[in-house]
């Protein structure tokens, strides 16, 4: 009878862990505690595929409760109404607790999950880097008041690239100490590497990263850049594309075959890209000649927008877009995801040269036509 009853108890006991750890593996359980929080709602934001979802709870007393399911580790936003601040963290499918105050939201406590132990732990490895990003901005805000800019420039771009540079070699460290976690492939998607692809560089992180890791969204998303990286890296046919021109007529890539073809991506609502345009201006005036010429693409949605800012800026040569923002179909099939952006093609389509900015487009041009 006793063996009979201890066999009965162990059964019993496999199936509720069971079901507790069943509970889990199938969603993800947040439970916070914000004191100071008014009563009403804490909304939740992530990113699935090409969309952003907004979810929200109810929070009364500084508690609230939030459930789902992700398909692999996911960086949330959390804020509260009327609220500046926002807490990112990690979910999974497991049991979370967040807590913390109003007042210091960012600084809550997320305990629960492995990918968010890996993330605090980024995030502590990239803060003197952001110490120093912080203060060269207002190196660049002082110069800007006291109008010493423009002999301050050069030191300040140089002093940004010493720190990009040091933070990248303190990323691609976490990344290789790191090659089973999901944040890995994170930090990878929120970096220049995707921004501004070398090939070979995100090939080698990319191989580094778990299987596992490479099935995740994130790492789907690392695989995507690196095929467009691959068909659009220098030395490549440049992929023809076909979009309306500002008379509404298509006009195709391939039809500027036989010239050298700056194609350049921009928009009117881009600061930078509009700073960045009396340079092509320059260029194209100074080579125009010379079997030169540019193809703007504009990632606008607003047309009458987009032909205000060509007469505004005399970008008077080639202009098409298909007006749909950052769903343009050039800026997607190139990967573009950030503007300014351009690509520099030969007579016969080959890409040569890629992101071209400011000198380094005339000095480009000028080793060509000076040969």
């Amino acid at each position: 009878m006793k063996s009979w009853i201890i066999a009965l108890i162990s059964i019993w006991l496999v199936g509720w862990l069971s079901a507790c750890q069943h509970h889990t593996s199938e969603g993800f359980v947040i439970e916070g505690q914000i004191e100071g929080a008014p009563d009403g709602w804490v909304f939740f934001l992530h990113q699935q595929g090409d969309s952003v979802i907004n979810d929200s709870a109810k929070i009364q007393n500084g508690h609230f409760r939030f459930t789902g399911k992700v398909d692999a580790p996911t960086l949330f936003s959390l804020s509260l109404p009327n609220s500046m601040q926002e807490l990112d963290f990690f979910v999974e499918n497991a049991d979370i607790r967040i807590s913390g105050h109003a007042d210091s939201l960012a600084q809550a406590r997320v305990s629960g999950s492995a990918a968010q132990q890996d993330y605090e732990a980024y995030q502590q490895q990239m803060q003197p880097f952001n110490k120093q990003y912080t203060a060269l901005y207002q190196v660049y805000e002082d110069a800007v008041r006291s109008g010493t800019l423009p002999e301050k420039q050069d030191s300040i771009n140089a002093t940004a690239n010493e720190i990009d540079s040091l933070q990248t070699q303190a990323m691609v460290s976490f990344i290789a100490e790191h090659p089973k976690s999901v944040v890995s492939a994170w930090v990878v998607t929120r970096s220049n590497l995707i921004y501004e692809p070398d090939v070979q560089v995100l090939e080698k992180i990319y191989q580094s990263l778990d299987t596992t890791v490479r099935a995740t969204p994130y790492g789907k998303q690392i695989y995507q850049t690196l095929e467009i990286a691959r068909r659009t890296a220098i030395g490549q046919t440049a992929p023809d594309f076909t979009m309306p021109d500002t008379s509404g007529q298509p006009l195709s890539l391939s039809s500027l075959r036989g010239k050298y073809v700056l194609i350049d991506f921009w928009a009117s609502w881009c600061g930078p890209c509009r700073m960045e345009n009396p340079h092509v201006v320059q260029a194209y005036q100074k080579y125009k000649q010379k079997n030169f010429t540019i193809l703007g693409v504009s990632l606008d949605k607003d047309r009458n927008s987009w032909l205000q800012a060509i007469h505004e800026d005399h970008l008077y040569w080639h202009q098409v877009s298909d007006l749909q923002y950052w769903n343009n179909a050039a800026a997607r099939l190139y990967g573009v995801q950030a503007i300014p952006a351009n690509f520099l093609l030969d007579p016969q389509g080959k890409i040569i040269a890629r992101n071209l900015r400011g000198d380094a487009l005339d000095k480009k041009l000028a080793s060509i036509f000076q040969n």
